[in-house]
């Protein structure tokens, strides 16, 4: 994967995202575990990494990078040590690569997920987007 990607620190959790960008954890520059993302080149490898920010990169340990439909997940254990799951809309981090700004990086939200907002809404957007396959 070249330097790039792979650094003398640590890389896990590698995901493919629908728009072919390649967004993992990594220790890079001394840090915990951090998420980035990485372009597609158009020629079947990736651009450098840019590394997320807050609010998905904290304090704390991110890692378990996921995307589904307009959504995108992620394990944190900010807060009280424990890992837990969080999410954001997919297209405000797609705003923040593409222009790199505080305000696109303002726009970024978070929510843990607890059981009801998962079972009465996501779940059922993911159903009625099946669906229209």
């Amino acid at each position: 994967m070249g330097p790039e990607i792979n650094s003398r620190d640590y890389e896990i959790s590698p995901f493919i995202a629908s728009d072919g960008a390649l967004i993992f954890a990594s220790r890079r520059n001394g840090r915990d575990f951090d998420l980035y993302y990485a372009p597609p080149d158009g020629f079947g490898r990736w651009k450098t990494p840019v590394r997320l920010p807050f609010p998905i990169n904290g304090a704390s340990d991110e890692t378990g990078p996921f995307a589904a439909g307009d959504y995108f997940f992620f394990a944190s254990n900010r807060g009280n040590g424990d890992f837990n799951i969080y999410y954001c809309e997919y297209s405000k981090i797609l705003n923040f690569v593409r222009n790199r700004t505080e305000k696109e990086a303002k726009n970024i939200t978070k929510a843990k997920i607890d059981d009801s907002r998962w079972n009465k809404s996501l779940m059922d957007e993911f159903r009625e987007v099946n669906k229209a396959k």
